[in-house]
């Protein structure tokens, strides 16, 4: 038992560095691209079209928190997992020439890792469709990657501000402000977004 608790100890930090990768999200109708690192989309600064600014939380950033997360478990974390018991898988089953019953426990070891994977990565594409029908993603096969696939699209229309009279005034006619000021009141530096 101690030695799982310490292979997925290790395994996680392995991987737990990886969500710092970048992620996108779309607003204002699609015509702006939202840069961002870690899980949580908004409350951090984020380059908006150019502006390191920071975006204030509204309920469609749950989505893409949940898109992140999805995509975190799918793309960083399933596969060097699967691999790893794949090996595992392998190496019983060279292990077992003589034993035909562990021979069978590690075929059912790597046909159920290839199960999952099928029934995992066939979930995702399904719930991707099925945020596309609702339009709440974009859709568009890429070659790049299966992270292009689906980019949520946040229905709010962000702008920039640049001091708090300026903010509130935004924010009183129900637009989302992109402030290049923390909360207090510190500029966002440039520096902040890279």
């Amino acid at each position: 038992m101690a030695k799982k608790i310490l292979f997925f100890i290790i395994l996680l930090g392995i991987l737990i560095p990886s969500v710092s990768i970048a992620a996108e999200y779309l607003i204002n109708d699609g015509a702006n691209v939202v840069t961002y690192t870690g899980l949580v989309p908004c409350g951090s600064p984020v380059d908006f079209s150019g502006t390191c600014c920071i975006i204030n939380c509204t309920f469609c950033h749950f989505f893409v928190m949940f898109d992140r997360i999805i995509d975190f478990v799918l793309f960083n974390f399933i596969p060097p997992v699967a691999v790893l018991m794949l090996v595992w898988g392998g190496i019983k089953f060279y292990l077992a020439s003589e034993n035909p019953v562990e021979a069978a426990d590690a075929k059912k070891l790597m046909t159920s890792i290839v199960i999952g994977m099928v029934i995992a990565y066939s979930a995702w594409l399904i719930i991707g469709l099925v945020f596309a029908f609702m339009n709440l993603t974009s859709f568009g096969l890429s070659f790049t990657g299966p992270g292009q696939w689906f980019k949520v699209k946040c229905a709010i229309e962000a702008e920039v501000c640049t001091n708090e009279a300026e903010c509130t005034i935004l924010r009183e006619t129900g637009a989302t402000t992109c402030s290049t000021f923390h909360f207090n009141n510190d500029p966002v530096l440039s520096t902040e977004c890279e």
